[in-house]
């Protein structure tokens, strides 16, 4: 199984794919679940999973997160200082960092 913040060469794509959605404003999680499915040709569980592996506040091993919404809607948006390319780093490479 692999560790919180692995990212493969797969997820790169993915997270792009997502990336691109928030910025144009598809930002509730199950819509973007949709468009990231829709868009790179996985399964909406696969893009559910993405969602959830790179969701929170450390930049190092995150690239968006979500704030509650009317109804308990989760609305995604960009980490600021999350870099425009490449996968998370490792969370071992992250404690080495630290």
């Amino acid at each position: 199984m692999a560790e919180i913040g692995l990212a493969t060469a797969d997820d790169a794509e993915l997270i792009g794919v997502a990336i691109t959605c928030i910025s144009e404003g598809i930002d509730s999680k199950m819509l973007l679940a949709r468009a990231i499915s829709e868009r790179s040709g996985v399964s909406r569980v696969t893009a559910l999973n993405l969602l959830e592996r790179y969701t929170g506040d450390d930049p190092v091993l995150h690239r968006w997160q979500f704030n509650r919404g009317a109804h308990g809607r989760q609305e995604y948006s960009l980490l600021v200082s999350a870099p425009d390319n490449g996968p998370p780093v490792t969370s071992r490479e992250h404690d080495d960092l630290c």
